[in-house]
């Protein structure tokens, strides 16, 4: 949506410098955070560095997003595509 190549935009930890934190601040109070700062790192040129993480469920392998806020992440996106905040 933002022309960004990320590998894995929800598990991986991100590092970056005091100002490059600084810029990146977010809103969101949900998951669509995590969307929320790659997309302030991507419109402020904050340079940052990332390494995955493994992802453990529990038994019964639920984990991750759910429907509701993956639309709402969406929606969020959108937002920030075309209001240009």
């Amino acid at each position: 949506m933002f022309g960004l190549r990320i590998k894995d935009t929800q598990g991986s930890f991100r590092a970056y410098n005091k100002s490059g934190y600084e810029a990146v601040r977010w809103t969101s109070d949900n998951y669509s955070f995590v969307s929320e700062i790659i997309y302030n790192v991507h419109s402020r040129k904050v340079k940052y560095g990332t390494t995955p993480i493994s992802t453990i469920y529990g038994i019964d392998k639920e984990g991750g997003m759910r429907k509701r806020d993956a639309v709402r992440t969406v929606f969020n996106m959108l937002g920030w595509k075309f209001n240009k905040k």
